[in-house]
């Protein structure tokens, strides 16, 4: 982040935290239950938001800062990466080596940041 964090409206960095918690503990909580949850408090409403609209424009701010809050914070989360075994394979393939390692390194950073 080139901005300070109190730049950013709470319930944006909030609700995208929300997701990413979502997607890393494997409980794949749907992205419109997390939009309309974050649509509901902002408007300080408690039932159904009726419009899509809404909804809509909080997936398009999840989505937009998911990837920026997993960026400052993923050197604090626990996620063992498997390049030392990519390095492995790569000392006992024949033929291009380069091609497969970036190929795999490709493969995990698409995993890591891929969205639900």
């Amino acid at each position: 982040m080139h901005k300070s964090l109190r730049e950013f409206n709470c319930l944006d960095v909030g609700a995208s935290c929300l997701f990413l918690a979502a997607k890393i503990t494997d409980n794949r909580r749907d992205l419109n239950l997390i939009s309309d949850f974050s649509a509901r408090i902002s408007l300080n409403q408690m039932q159904y938001i009726s419009s899509d609209h809404e909804i809509n424009k909080w997936k398009h701010k999840i989505l937009k800062y998911e990837p920026i809050i997993f960026f400052v914070i993923y050197h604090y989360m626990d996620i063992k990466l498997p390049f030392q075994f990519l390095f492995m394979f790569r000392d006992s393939l024949t033929g291009d080596k380069k091609i497969v390692i970036q190929f795999s390194f490709n493969k995990i950073s698409k995993y890591l940041i891929n969205r639900l």
